[in-house]
């Protein structure tokens, strides 16, 4: 975006900048609903922050994460996801590949995260869903919640473009 080319085209060694911000939506809500995270991609940064956040505070919530990227060689952040199943409450990480080679040794999930919601959860189930990643991913979400029954204000997402 404009900030990234102004930081690598523009700005000089050692000159002073200010920055503001941020000043999104997404962010951490209090409930005492399960939380299901859906994360594509990059998208899964601003999961991170949140997953950091509930560690921090000790908060005793179960949390889902679904994970999607195309294949093994673009997941990241598996080691410290793990490590955050053995340290929260009742944290569950899905990673699922969308191209992965069929021959591989991937034994995990495959498809888009959009298969996990449809087989995996419940209808009218009582849950915050934090969505983060590619518009098409976001909305593709958002349509299977919605249509599951999950009511729109404890669905929170931010679309990267």
């Amino acid at each position: 975006g404009i900030v990234s080319t102004y930081l690598h085209d523009y700005l000089k060694e050692g000159e002073d900048i200010k920055i503001r911000g941020s000043f999104g939506e997404f962010f951490y809500r209090d409930s005492n609903r399960d939380i299901l995270m859906i994360a594509a991609g990059t998208g899964l940064a601003p999961i991170m922050s949140i997953l950091r956040y509930l560690r921090s505070e000790n908060i005793q919530r179960k949390t889902t994460l679904f994970f999607g990227t195309q294949s093994q060689e673009d997941l990241f952040c598996v080691d410290e996801l793990k490590e955050l199943e053995k340290q929260l409450n009742d944290f569950t990480f899905i990673p699922i590949l969308s191209n992965e080679p069929e021959d591989s040794s991937w034994a995990g999930e495959r498809g888009l995260v959009t298969v996990l919601i449809e087989n995996t959860i419940k209808e009218r189930a009582d849950i915050d869903v934090y969505i983060c990643g590619n518009p098409g991913m976001v909305e593709a979400s958002l349509e299977r919640l919605i249509n599951k029954g999950i009511p729109e204000e404890q669905i929170y997402f931010d679309k990267f473009i």
